[in-house]
């Protein structure tokens, strides 16, 4: 279950970059930010 939402989270990120990227509303850029950090957080979390 885990692996999913660190998954989720990296699609949610990247479906940030791309509306933020295209329509230019810089509160999609930066959720796309957080999202990711969070991604990277929960990838190399130590157990």
């Amino acid at each position: 279950m885990k692996y999913v939402v660190t998954l989720l989270t990296l699609v949610a990120a990247i479906a940030s970059y791309i509306i933020g990227a295209s329509s230019g509303v810089v509160v999609f850029l930066i959720s796309g930010l957080l999202l990711e950090g969070i991604f990277w957080l929960r990838i190399f979390r130590r157990k």
